[in-house]
Parts: structure tokens; sequence; C-alpha cells
């Protein structure tokens, strides 16, 4: 049997290599914890931060590209999301991860679903954090549970559906318009109604999830764009059809103009003492918030900021409203 002699030099080597093995499983490791540490804190930004470096360290961990995935999806960095869990599956296309990868990709924003065929469409908008409000008077709002918004306003077509009838003043738009002349009462009416038919838990949206929802997770000046043009019907003659102008980066469409949409919230003036988790604030009167402008206002009502009020039994062609749905 012939023996290779190991030489100095090929010894200098193995050992060069080992302690590099070993910085890099030490480094590996610290990543790691520093990661976990960070998603047990809820800070998601420094996790993903520590993510990224375990995944470059280790590309083959399935796991932590799961983990890496939730914890950008909390920082609203959906894209990045994506990508992280589309490696996970490459690496484990079955068994656990997999299925905490598909079961994390049906709550990411932007997934779509109809509870029946007249239903509306709602998109669903994952948990995580945002700035709401105008620059200097922001407060963070963080949901620790993700939750869907209707694609659209409720149509005129799915109003008549359920409800028999039909209230629009611009009936004449068509099915496809929004339905509008219709109060907060009308809109809990409805509720109850498609509740009772299909099972489910719809509402209305709370104002934090409503501007969560139309911010799309950036910072615009109207729901989707700079560009109001680009987004919303704002200073015509009446409604327009639903979803004929860009969608914002959560595929909603009509989030500024058309019509008002009303939210659960009872009306404050500002924002001192809001609840930080998104949940609607009940009011001290009777009035409740409207969000978005209408067709019949200039551009600058229409900005993702603004916010208005109207009392609930108030029914105007510039009202109507979009869905909400709690998630299990």
């Amino acid at each position: 049997m012939f023996f290779e002699k190991v030489t100095p030099i090929t010894a200098l080597a193995l050992t060069l290599l080992a302690v590099s093995l070993n910085v890099k499983a030490a480094s590996l490791a610290q990543e790691y914890d520093q990661a976990i540490e960070g998603i047990q804190a809820g800070d998601y930004q420094n996790a993903a931060i520590h993510f990224k470096n375990v995944v470059q360290l280790d590309p083959s961990n399935a796991k932590a590209w799961l983990l890496l995935g939730e914890s950008l999806s909390q920082t609203n960095d959906l894209e990045g999301a994506r990508r992280a869990y589309a490696n996970a599956l490459k690496l484990e296309p079955n068994g656990r991860v997999a299925a905490r990868v598909n079961e994390q990709l049906a709550k990411l924003s932007g997934s779509i679903f109809r509870d029946c065929p007249t239903c509306p469409t709602m998109v669903v908008i994952s948990a995580g954090s945002f700035e709401m409000g105008e620059p200097f008077k922001k407060h963070t709002v963080t949901f620790s549970q993700p939750f869907a918004i209707g694609k659209f306003e409720v149509t005129q077509a799915q109003w008549k559906a359920f409800m028999g009838s039909n209230p629009s003043i611009f009936s004449n738009c068509g099915d496809n318009c929004p339905v509008e002349n219709v109060s907060w009462n009308d809109a809990q009416e409805f509720i109850r109604v498609l509740n009772a038919k299909t099972g489910k838990q719809y509402r209305l949206p709370s104002e934090a999830e409503w501007e969560a929802a139309c911010r799309g997770g950036e910072t615009l000046q109207y729901c989707g764009s700079n560009d109001a043009q680009s987004v919303s019907w704002y200073d015509v003659d009446s409604t327009r059809p639903v979803g004929q102008k860009q969608a914002n980066a959560f595929g909603l469409y009509d989030m500024s103009g058309n019509v008002w949409e009303w939210v659960e919230d009872g009306w404050h003036n500002d924002y001192v003492g809001a609840p930080s988790d998104g949940t609607a604030w009940q009011g001290s009167d009777s009035r409740h918030v409207i969000r978005g402008g209408s067709w019949l206002f200039d551009q600058w009502i229409i900005n993702a900021a603004n916010r208005q009020w109207s009392i609930p039994s108030d029914r105007f062609g510039t009202l109507g409203f979009r869905l909400a749905r709690t998630l299990p």
C-alpha cells in the first residue's frame, strides 16, 4: 500500500482550512443568534440584516431563507420576502419548511381570493408596521396579524346581488361602477347580509388598515403614485368604472378618488391617543371617518393622508366603501 507523505506545506494548509471552517461556523452561529434575538424583540429590520448574513455564509440553509422571508415581510419588503421564500422552496420543496413557506405566501401582501362568485375580490395585506399620517404628524402602527381588503370599491353589481336594489345616483354608470349614495349604516347592513350568506367576517376597514393599504408599503402623495391622474378619478362629472386607473403596489384600485370610502372609525381631530395596533378607534360623537376623496373634489383632497368625516346616516353620490375581512 502506498502512503503519500504529508508535507509541511500541506499540513499548514489543512490547519488553515480547519481554522477557517471554525471561524465560519462561529460567525454563522453568532449571526443566527442575533437574527433570532431580533425576531424575539420585534426588531425585524435588524433580524433581516443578520439573516442575510446567515444565508450568505450558508446559502443551502432553507430554514434561514424562510426566516429571512418572514422578517422582510414584516418590514414591508415584499419583493425581498418573495425571493427569500422562493429560495427556501427551491432548497426544500417538501416538508415542514415548504409548508411554512406556502402558509406565509398565502398571507403575503398582494395575494388575492374571493369567497363566492358575487363576493368582492380581496387582497391580503401582511402583518407589519408603517408610518401613518402627514410627514410631520406621523405615528407608527403595527399590525400583528394580516388582514384582507377589497381590490376595488364595492360595485353596484355586488350591492344588487346581496341587497336586491341599487341606491346609486349614478346607476347609469353601470354594474362595474362603485355603489354610492350609501350611508355608514347602509354599509353595515350590507356587511351583515354578506356575512350571513358567506359565514365570513367582513367589515369596514379601520382607518389605519385603510391607509396602510392605500400606501402599499411606499411613501407617495396619492395611493400608488405621486401623479394623481395615473391612479384616480377626481374633478370630473360623476363616478367611473372601478379598476380603470393604475393600481398601487398592493394591486388595489381607486383608493384615491372615485368615491369617498367609509371606514369603521369614529372621528377624531388628530391621532393623539390613537391605537397603535391598527384597530378601529371609536369616536366621542356620531361622526365617522371617510377616506380617499371622490370624483367631485380637487386633487389636494385625494392625497393619501387626507381625512374627513360624515355622519352615519349621510347618503351622497360621493359616498361609497370598500370591505375589509378578518383572516383566520
